[in-house]
């Protein structure tokens, strides 16, 4: 509730030491999402993204997770992988809920507005996104053990 509260406020540095600190109790995938939020609204992209990215990892079936995905890559430019992810949202929420998903379809709008017939994701900037973080990952996964009998 204070990283709510500190976020609401404008005391973003605040707000991200006291997620992280939870994060290291629990992940939890609307953690990442809050942080995602609050690293939006400091634009700093690439940690928005990275949190996102991990909000969705560990909950794909969760509607919620894809709409602060979904505006991490619309803030990057990336209009059609904004869009995709809005549409999975949108279909999430109507299979579980039966009910509409307002933000995103209102975010969905608002790109359609802006999106040209010829337009296309900016494929080196989606590649250096999704390669970054998949090297995270893959650091976090990759190790030797040795094991030692006497």
């Amino acid at each position: 509730m204070n990283a709510y509260i500190d976020a609401k406020l404008g005391e973003f540095n605040s707000a991200i030491n006291q997620i992280k600190q939870l994060l290291q109790r629990r992940e939890k995938e609307y953690l990442y999402n809050f942080l995602a939020e609050v690293y939006l609204n400091i634009t700093d992209l690439d940690n928005a993204f990275s949190m996102s990215e991990r909000a969705v990892n560990i909950g794909r079936n969760n509607h919620k997770n894809y709409y602060p995905a979904a505006k991490v890559y619309y803030k990057f430019g990336l209009m059609s992988k904004a869009l995709s992810l809005l549409d999975i949202a949108i279909q999430l929420k109507e299979k579980r809920y039966g009910s509409a998903f307002l933000e995103c379809k209102s975010l969905r709008d608002e790109i359609n507005l802006k999106i040209t017939p010829d337009y296309c994701d900016d494929k080196e900037l989606l590649n250096r996104l999704t390669n970054k973080e998949s090297n995270k990952n893959q650091s976090l996964q990759q190790g030797i053990i040795y094991i030692q009998f006497f």
